[in-house]
Formats: C-alpha cells, structure tokens, sequence
C-alpha cells in the first residue's frame, strides 16, 4: 500500500499557509490617530488707533486655515470631525480687537508670524465659581455697616432704574417671576459656537443675576440684566467664549449706564500658573488676553466687576480677578470673616456676602449656595444702584464711589495682603 498524495493540492495548501504566516507577521501598525485641533486667541497691533470695521480684515489668517483643512488627516484633525476656522471675532473692544481660531499648531505658528499679530494665546478652560448649600442675609448686609443685622433692606427708589447688568455665566432663566419682565438672553458663546439662545440649563447664572436684579433677594431691583451664556450646562467654559461676550456687551451695552458681572475664572487644575515665553500652546490661568478684553471694555466706561475665586489663594493668581481695571470681589460670612473658600491678595477691590446666598434657580425655583461667585453680583448690583442715581462720565468715578460707600475694617480673619 502506498499513500497517494494529490500534488497540486498539497502546494495549494502550504502555498495558502505561507501568505496567512506572512499576513500575521506583517500586520501593519496601527494608523496614527489625527491630531486635535488646538483652540487659540489672537489679539492684532493696533499702533494706538483701533480698528474700524472696514479694516477688520482677517484673510490672511483665512488663507492659512484654508490650506490647514487640505492637509491630510493623519496631520490635522478629520475633515469630517473638525475643521479649521475663525470661531469668534473681537472688533468692538477698541483697544483689544482679534479673533479666536482653532488649528493645527503648524498652522497656529504661521498666523503668529504675520506682522499684524501681537500675541497669540491658547484657549483655556474657565468655570463657575460657587460651592456648598444651605437662609438670606446678603442683602441685608450690604445696606448696613455693622452687624447686628436689622432684618431690612433699605434702598434707593431709583435702585438701577435705567441701567442694565450683563450677567456673562450659564445664561439665564428670563421667564423667572422674580425678575417681572427686566430679563433677556442675550446669545450664547459657548465652545466656538455662536447662539442666540442664553437659555439656562445649570442654574448658576440664574442665581447671579437674581442677585443682582430680583424683586426678593435683588439689590438692584429696577435694574434689567441679560444673560450672557459663556459656561455650558457643566459650567466650563473658555478664554475665547468669555472676549466674545465682553465683545457684545462692547456693541450692545450704554457707556456708564451698564455693568459687565463675572462669577467666574481659571480651572487651576488643568492651566499652567506660569507661561513659558514663546510657548503660546502653554493654557494659561492667568490670561493676557482674558485681562486684555476686561481692560478694553471698562476703558469704554462700562465696570466689569468679577469673582475673586473660590480657592484660598491669591486672587492675582488669575484672570479676570488679575486685572487692575476689574473690580474683583472676595467672599464673606453672615459673621463678617472672610469666607474660608474666598481667594484673597492685593487684586481684590471689595469683600461682599458669598455664603449660604438664596437667590433664583431654575423652574421657577430658588437655591441656596455659596461662593465668591454669589459675592460678585451683589456688588454688580451696587453698580447699577449707584448708576441709576448719578449721571458718571467715566468708569474711575464710579469705582471711587463705589469704594468710598463700603464699610471699611470690618471683615474679621482677613488675610494681611487683602
């Protein structure tokens, strides 16, 4: 007996096993994920003459993301996910105009290059400022220089009468009966999206601004405020959000009769404190461009008042409470001592009632929480009380009245630099 091999079948089989042997040895790799787009600010030279619209022309940065979306996706991120684009244009701050793109960082460095850029920034993450939960005392506080507190809120009849706030967080809820008509959306600049709805699905800017304007827990209470959506239902946000709606305010907002408020700053945990030089990719928490657009818009005698911060540390650690036009404010207790939460330091202008704060919510509601976020409106709606009742030329008076009508060596366990 012999065995009987079928020749051609057999070199069809180790043929076959040969390829599936050189398939599995040569698997490729696998292909490099695209790389995500990064997010940038950049503000334009200006030689001292701001820019007129006509003269706001952005096509040579255009050009260069233009030939950014024709590069391969192994180089940029996928066509079909992102694309590279100017989100936001700033042309009504006259002193900081610019625009806000995302890119490649090869395409980011050749729109640094061009001669009209003064500095280009990378877009960080901004969020809420507010903490822990719990009945109101603010207002109640800021109307009397000393505790015992009397169980009334005396004010003006003017009480911001003809003045709006601009309340730029996580929009608002316009409909809330407390406000009794005086609130609106403005838009919405959120994540490189333009809206016209400021609608609030967080509840924070709700409760600033009822601080600011409502009938009941409202220190102005004849004031209008508009929601300015710059932090998204998580409460995050970004730098270039942030200039966008202080953009708006810009082209919207009446000189020394309207306030900018502003609960709201860096996330320490994920920005970098100090920016290498020539490192325009470095996030930083204390944003030139952030201060810059903050600067330029009170400079069009409209106070910007802001949150100083929520993590015991030195407010010049961030902006916008780093900015010297801004009119930072810490937090304080219903015992008068610095909350222990509050950030504190030479940058803070003024300390206002930030814990356990009832105010506006969401669904007709009311919540109760603390913060320096809670302490800024109340003193954003000391602005439009003080506006209401004086006919200001120029931001630097308002701020001198402003200072001149706090109570002054009253906050107990305060840090010695505040």
């Amino acid at each position: 007996m012999y065995l009987n091999v079928n020749i051609n079948q057999m070199l069809k089989v180790f043929t076959s096993a040969l390829l599936l042997s050189s398939a599995v040895m040569a698997t490729p790799a696998p292909a490099a994920q695209p790389e995500p787009l990064g997010k940038w600010i950049v503000k334009l030279k200006q030689d001292g003459n701001p820019l007129k619209k006509r003269e706001f022309d952005l096509s040579f940065a255009q050009e260069i993301l233009s030939k950014d979306n024709q590069k391969p996706a192994s180089f940029v991120g996928s066509p079909k996910q992102e694309k590279s684009e100017i989100f936001h244009e700033f042309d009504a701050l006259d002193s900081f105009s610019g625009f806000a793109f995302k890119s490649s960082l090869e395409a980011m460095k050749e729109i640094a290059q061009n001669p009209r850029v003064e500095y280009i920034k990378r877009d960080a993450k901004v969020k809420i400022y507010d903490s822990q939960q719990n009945p109101t005392w603010g207002i109640n506080r800021v109307d009397q220089r000393s505790l015992p507190l009397d169980s009334t809120y005396k004010y003006p009849t003017e009480a911001g009468s003809g003045v709006t706030v601009y309340v730029i967080d996580t929009g608002i809820t316009a409909q809330h009966p407390e406000f009794e008509g005086r609130a609106s959306e403005g838009g919405s600049f959120v994540n490189g999206v333009i809206g016209t709805s400021a609608k609030d699905n967080h509840g924070h800017g709700t409760h600033c601004a009822g601080t600011v304007a409502s009938k009941t827990y409202g220190v102005a209470k004849k004031a209008k405020v508009v929601g300015l959506k710059v932090l998204g239902d998580d409460g995050t946000g970004s730098d270039a959000g942030v200039i966008a709606a202080l953009n708006w305010v810009a082209k919207n907002g009446i000189p020394n009769k309207s306030v900018a408020s502003m609960s709201l700053g860096p996330d320490f945990e994920t920005c970098v404190e100090v920016a290498r030089p020539d490192h325009p990719e470095d996030e930083e928490c204390n944003s030139k461009a952030v201060r810059d657009a903050v600067s330029s818009l009170v400079k069009l005698n409209i106070p910007v008042v802001v949150a100083a911060g929520n993590d015991a540390r030195n407010a010049c650690d961030g902006a916008p409470a780093s900015e010297p036009l801004a009119y930072t404010v810490a937090a304080s207790t219903s015992s008068d001592r610095l909350a222990s939460f509050s950030n504190f330091g030479t940058c803070v202008d003024i300390i206002a009632p930030g814990q356990s704060i009832t105010s506006t919510w969401l669904n007709n509601r009311t919540n109760t929480i603390s913060g320096t976020s809670m302490a800024c409106p109340h003193v954003a709606g000391g602005f439009a009380v003080i506006l209401s009742k004086k006919q200001y030329t120029s931001y630097t008076d308002a701020y001198a009245d402003m200072s001149s009508a706090a109570s002054v060596n009253k906050i107990k366990s305060l840090n010695s630099a505040t």
